[in-house]
């Protein structure tokens, strides 16, 4: 999806075609209802919105640019440079047409203060979490060390933040099992059931923050970390911590959900309790009938797609 999103707007960019950018806009639309061509259940990156977006503000189609913008900011992905361009392009949306309109110039000025206090604020900081974030998806052990090693330097107070560190440090502990915990290495598959456990109760601790978007990064990471487990037939450890992550997607304090993530509300009715027997695609994996989710949190809420996907276990 994203492949195929990015292709159309890099000819609508390159070309200055108009009917490449409005594919992307109809894809984007769809998927972001749950309605996608492709896999209604694919996710992809909301960094898409914000591309498009400025693609369309480019080519003089305010209206695409308009909405596009407003699904980013519904979506509630994870703080990244998208968020300042986002706030960017709105402001260049609503720039005023006249100097006699105080109130749309108000507004186009907080939307700029808005962009400029964004990129004041911690820009090294979402840097290292973007480049920790790609290095664990590119299995650069290093580089990502580093990268959480200068994180932790910053010594930021905002737990939320540091709530995202401690998911990229059991991200690259798991890493540093993976071959391992491939061949069913006991103290492997052992230590990684430990990091599942401390994740257990990192989500709780985000949870009680109330951050969505930090709820978002812990989940994820949870559902990757259990992921390698599914196959050594090790769901009963698995199944409380699982059922923990449907359990939060379902509740009101759960992030919104993003692209991809759409029509799951559809299956929730007539059903038991939030997050009963929401284990089941586990067993799905486990057989190997779906394929595993994109590795670390920026690809997206995957997690709220798949742990609905199956029908609960008995």
């Amino acid at each position: 999806m994203d492949l195929v999103i990015t292709q159309e707007l890099a000819h609508a960019e390159s070309q200055q075609d108009a009917a490449s950018l409005q594919r992307a806009y109809q894809l984007i639309k769809s998927a972001n209802l749950g309605k996608s061509e492709f896999d209604p259940t694919e996710s992809f990156s909301p960094d898409l919105f914000v591309l498009c977006a400025e693609q369309a503000l480019k080519m003089g189609q305010p209206d695409v640019s308009e909405d596009c913008i407003q699904m980013y900011f519904k979506a509630k992905g994870p703080v990244t440079q998208f968020l300042g361009r986002a706030h960017l392009c709105r402001a260049q949306l609503c720039a005023p047409k006249s100097t006699e309109n105080l109130e749309e110039f108000e507004n186009c000025v907080t939307q700029y203060m808005k962009a400029i206090n964004f990129a004041k604020g911690e820009p090294r900081i979402l840097l290292l979490f973007e480049l920790a974030r790609l290095s664990l998806t590119l299995k650069c052990e290093q580089i990502s060390s580093d990268c959480i090693s200068d994180l932790k330097k910053i010594d930021s107070q905002d737990p939320g933040k540091l709530i995202e560190i401690k998911c990229l440090e059991y991200e690259l502990e798991a890493l540093g099992l993976e071959s391992k915990v491939k061949v069913y290495v006991r103290a492997a598959v052992e230590a990684q059931l430990n990091i599942v456990r401390r994740l257990d109760i990192t989500l709780q601790r985000a949870v009680r923050l109330g951050d969505p978007g930090v709820i978002h990064v812990v989940c994820t990471t949870q559902w990757n970390t259990c992921l390698p487990l599914l196959q050594h037939n090790l769901r009963h450890h698995l199944r409380k911590p699982l059922a923990n992550v449907a359990d939060v997607l379902e509740k009101p304090h759960g992030p919104a959900p993003l692209p991809g993530a759409h029509g799951n509300g559809a299956h929730r009715g007539g059903r038991g309790p939030a997050g009963a027997g929401h284990v089941a695609p586990a067993e799905g994996h486990a057989s190997g009938r779906p394929g595993p989710l994109p590795g670390p949190a920026q690809d997206g809420l995957q997690p709220a797609v798949s742990v609905h996907q199956a029908v609960p276990v008995p």
